[in-house]
């Protein structure tokens, strides 16, 4: 009888006699591990897979309202890229790279905000007199805490988004892991949609009619309308609601939405990052 080599992970410690450890999971490491085709095999493994679970997903949240949620949940996992890791790396994406200003506001553009903007101008004069310092210069210092800030403060979005459901689906909606995939999913396309890909649609329309600008209500109307459409499909292919609940409730809930990214969210940014400098 063949004698089973004992290996010993180099990650935990644990001996172990098959190709993975069993305590933490670590492949044995070999010297095939070592070669430039090994590498370039790698390498050609994550493009393939994250570019086609990332399009995939992608595809999924924008044409296929509630899909994402309702396979995940019945455990069709393979072919998406995880929900939260999706809207992770779509909010890294968007403050490092914003087409708009939108949830990564200069400290100037606070003052402008309906309800709280003459309180901010009020906060941004008291702390350039006490710390003796410039406002452009506080300025520079606010806009580099808020990338930070504000990156956090976008999970909150998540947990937010959920209990709101369970506000509007109160009878029909006891499971929490589903519901946090479907607030999840929601905030995607909300991303993917307002933030991303509407920015670009936008600045193509001034650039081809040749304007210099657009009215900002009828923006905000059609963002409005379009998400109001996108969450009452969500709401009765999810909760199977007859139609015009789902639509009456598919509107409140882009209404409430928008208010808490427009009003709670930014307060909370401006807020805690003023606090941190």
């Amino acid at each position: 009888m063949k004698k089973q080599v004992v290996n010993k992970c180099q990650n935990c410690g644990n001996e172990y006699t098959k190709n993975y450890c069993n305590s933490c999971g670590q492949k044995i490491f070999t010297a095939n591990d070592k070669s430039i085709k090994h590498i370039f095999e790698e390498a050609f493994h994550f493009i393939t897979h994250f570019e086609g679970s990332f399009f995939t997903t992608f595809k999924t949240v924008l044409f296929k309202p509630s899909k994402l949620t309702l396979d995940y949940c019945n455990g069709v996992r393979k072919k998406y890229f995880k929900p939260i890791s999706f809207y992770l790396f779509l909010v890294v994406l968007y403050l490092l790279f914003p087409i708009f200003s939108g949830l990564n506001m200069e400290m100037g553009s606070y003052t402008s905000l309906p309800i709280i903007g003459k309180t901010v101008s009020h906060q941004i004069e008291q702390r350039t007199t006490q710390a003796n310092i410039t406002e452009d210069k506080l300025a520079e210092k606010f806009e580099h805490k808020s990338h930070s800030t504000s990156k956090i403060l976008l999970l909150t979005l998540i947990p937010l988004t959920s209990f709101l459901l369970k506000m509007l689906y109160w009878r029909k909606n006891k499971d929490w892991y589903k519901n946090l995939i479907l607030a999840t999913e929601i905030n995607i396309f909300y991303l993917l949609l307002f933030f991303l890909i509407f920015p670009i649609i936008y600045i193509s329309i001034l650039l081809l009619f040749r304007l210099n600008d657009l009215n900002d209500e009828l923006i905000g109307t059609i963002t409005t309308i379009l998400f109001g459409i996108y969450t009452s499909v969500v709401f009765r292919n999810v909760f199977k609601s007859k139609r015009w609940v789902s639509i009456m409730k598919g509107f409140l809930f882009a209404f409430i939405h928008t208010f808490l990214i427009i009003y709670i969210y930014k307060i909370l940014v401006f807020q805690l990052t003023f606090l941190l400098i």
